[in-house]
């Protein structure tokens, strides 16, 4: 019969428990190292499949030439090879296990050697640019999925800092034959003859063949107007594209900012007693001669110039002489000119684009400082337009046009000879200081010249600081016979 137990003896003798553990092994290796010996080791589960690599991996001591952040994770660029970092983990890019990272050898599909210069996002796919080949991508958080999408040959860029995306719905850059769209490319496979830069590839393809460096060119998009902007060898080229109002159009500046050039001998101020130099003015760039009201004389060589104006120095180092004039006292005279300086890279922050120099200093555009505007001169001039009859005789009976500020107006409708002829002429002759805002209210101004084409051309003030704008010019004319 069985016995029961009513006490029970606790265990004794036995040990704290412990968590089981792997083996350790231990790697040597071993030779002669030389400095670009690497050591990668990878490690297969038998069991599960997982493969560990430690050590360097493929993208390890890389130096990328292009960075770019997309749907959470970081690439950079470097030979042929695109490197992507694991999943809102932007500096893991050798785990195999890590969730997202990888790579895309774009050689591998098309054979070429050529390496990526730059990368951008177009309508939620990568794009990936090379000298001469473009590449398009659908990404995937998992590396696996990446799929290649549309290919262009004979296409690229070698200036990375000139691609920049318009919004999602396009990408511009530098080629070798002008500033390119992937829109205009993807859509009519004939960006040369058909794109967005093509009003200004005579004037690109001209500073490239004289030798611009494209490697150097930058560009921004202008966060206020989205305006494209690119500088390419002195020369800022920028985009006005609005497709809504079907206005394509390209403006060049100078990069340059308003600078004062003060008499150098001190003390900066003119007695009215003889004669006062100032020098350092460059040939060729345009100052506004500034009295501050004082009456006094400038002489340019043997020119003389009086009053606010704008004075050209005819000859590198020519200096110009303020002599004579009342008061006696003393008074400031002074030019206003744009000091140039190139750029090297653009940022868009804040609403203000951010430039740095070659001489390491920066400049900014826009914020509080977009509502002020410098003392040039804005110029405006279209092609020859035929109205869609070129064969047709057009005699002008009158133009209208909006603006705002002060500007001179001309027409012209001889392309064989160019000639153009002032049209708004409201109390001056020579100066568009009188002519102020638009003529709709006022009576049309009447100008007849006949020709199968014609141009107009437009300037502003030089002398002002206010704004000057012109946003339309309306032309008149009667049909004639076919020429």
């Amino acid at each position: 019969m069985p016995f029961l137990y009513t006490t029970a003896i606790a265990m004794h003798g036995g040990v704290t428990a412990a968590s089981g553990v792997g083996s350790t092994a231990s790697v040597v290796v071993t030779g002669t190292w030389t400095t670009s010996d690497t050591v990668s080791i990878t490690l297969t589960n038998l069991i599960s499949g997982i493969v560990e690599t430690v050590g360097f991996g493929e993208s390890a001591g890389k130096e990328p030439v292009f960075p770019l952040t997309f749907k959470k994770k970081m690439y950079a660029l470097y030979d042929a090879i695109a490197a992507f970092s694991a999943v809102d983990n932007p500096i893991l890019f050798n785990d195999l296990n890590g969730i997202g990272n990888g790579t895309l050898n774009v050689a591998n599909s098309l054979g070429s050697t050529e390496n990526l210069t730059a990368a951008a996002i177009y309508q939620s796919k990568l794009v990936l640019f090379s000298p001469n080949i473009i590449q398009l991508w659908t990404v995937n958080a998992d590396a696996s999925l990446y799929e290649e999408g549309q290919l262009f040959e004979n296409i690229g860029t070698s200036a990375p800092n000139s691609v920049k995306a318009l919004g999602t719905m396009d990408v511009l850059f530098l080629a070798n034959t002008g500033v390119r769209s992937i829109r205009a490319r993807e859509y009519t496979l004939d960006a040369d003859t058909i794109d967005v830069g093509t009003p200004i590839d005579l004037l690109v393809t001209a500073e490239i063949d004289a030798g611009a460096d494209e490697a150097n060119a930058c560009a921004a998009v202008e966060p206020r107007s989205k305006r494209y902007w690119l500088y390419l060898n002195t020369r800022l080229y920028v985009l006005s594209y609005f497709r809504g109002s079907k206005i394509t159009a390209w403006t060049t500046y100078d990069m340059s900012y308003e600078k004062e050039f003060i008499p150098t001998a001190p003390p900066d101020s003119y007695n009215g007693s003889g004669q006062y130099t100032i020098s350092g003015l460059i040939a060729g760039n345009e100052y506004l001669w500034n009295t501050l009201g004082a009456n006094l004389t400038l002489t340019n060589g043997t020119e003389v110039i009086t009053g606010v104006i704008t004075a050209t120095v005819t000859a590198q180092g020519t200096s110009v002489v303020i002599s004579g004039g009342t008061p006696l006292d003393q008074v400031v005279a002074h030019f206003i000119g744009q000091k140039a300086f190139v750029p090297t890279i653009f940022e868009v922050s804040n609403d203000q684009v951010f430039t740095r120099s070659a001489e390491n200093k920066v400049y900014s555009y826009g914020g509080t400082n977009g509502n002020t505007y410098d003392r040039v001169q804005a110029k405006i001039e279209t092609p020859w337009l035929d109205d869609n009859t070129p064969m047709k005789n057009k005699r002008s009976a009158s133009v209208d046009i909006g603006m705002m500020g002060k500007w001179l107006l001309k027409l012209g409708s001889n392309p064989t000879t160019g000639e153009i002829f002032q049209v708004l002429e409201n109390g001056s002759a020579t100066s568009p200081d009188a002519n102020v805002d638009s003529t709709f209210d006022l009576l049309r101004f009447g100008m007849e010249l006949t020709g199968t084409h014609f141009k107009i051309s437009a300037s502003s003030s030089s002398s002002s600081s206010e704004v000057a704008r012109l946003s339309e010019f309306h032309l008149l004319y009667q049909e004639g016979e076919t020429s």
